[in-house]
């Protein structure tokens, strides 16, 4: 009975973590925002950087390209590899490609 247990415990373990990860190309603690301030796209990776565009703040360090309507686009970039993760992320939600 005991040995039943502790298999159990370790399959629930393993579907309990399985259920709770996170894809691994997404940086933990980050979320998308997508922003238009000042003639420009802004692509950023929490609320708070948000609010900061909103409030006319927006971040230093940006990666740059072009919609698919001419507006530039600028992704935040931490220098470790939010900004890939924005550019995939907005790809993917707008239905373009590499």
């Amino acid at each position: 009975m005991t040995l039943q247990r502790i298999f159990l415990g370790v399959g629930l373990a393993v579907l309990v973590g399985g259920c709770a990860s996170r894809p691994v190309d997404e940086p933990i603690g980050y979320t998308y925002h997508e922003l238009r301030h000042e003639g420009s796209v802004y692509v950023v990776g929490s609320l708070l950087s948000a609010d900061k565009v909103r409030a006319g703040k927006p971040p230093r360090t940006t990666v740059g390209r072009f919609s698919a309507s001419g507006l530039p686009v600028l992704f935040e970039s931490d220098g470790a590899g939010l900004e890939q993760w924005l550019q995939a992320e907005y790809q993917r939600r707008h239905g373009l490609s590499n």
